[in-house]
């Protein structure tokens, strides 16, 4: 089956642990799919700055992320883009770019997850299963 690479599989990563689980789904779905996977890294603005505003040092973090991203995937996987948004909320932007890109589907972590009875995602992993109108896929780390 030839990649379709228009529909891609959204990888949200933030530097943070969960990349790895999220890289990895996203490659593993992406290869199952036919698609590609979009690595997407979203810098928060707060609001008292200008949305546009960026520093050399904001930019070189992300590129440092999407560069760690990058070495997590399989050498024998779907293509690869790579994309650094500026936003408000990393949610939101998430959301946009899934709608944009008509992406397959989107793949968050989640590093709150509580419990059998109890489950708090966080802000971004909850606002995208919300407002998503695409497949979302939350990897978690279960606190013990």
């Amino acid at each position: 089956m030839a990649y379709q690479p228009e529909r891609p599989v959204i990888a949200a990563v933030s530097g943070q642990h969960m990349d790895e689980a999220v890289v990895t789904t996203a490659a593993l779905l992406a290869r199952a799919r036919s698609t590609s996977v979009l690595l997407l890294h979203v810098i928060e603005v707060s609001h008292r700055l200008p949305l546009n505003v960026s520093s050399d040092e904001m930019l070189g973090q992300a590129e440092a992320v999407l560069d760690d991203a990058r070495r997590l995937l399989p050498s024998n996987g779907a293509p690869v883009r790579t994309e650094v948004k500026q936003a408000r909320s990393a949610f939101s932007a998430i959301v946009e770019t899934s709608l944009a890109e008509e992406a397959d589907t989107i793949v968050v972590g989640a590093h709150r997850f509580l419990g059998e009875h109890d489950c708090d995602l966080g802000r971004t992993a909850t606002h995208v299963l919300r407002h998503a109108v695409t497949p979302v896929v939350v990897c978690y780390d279960p606190i013990r």
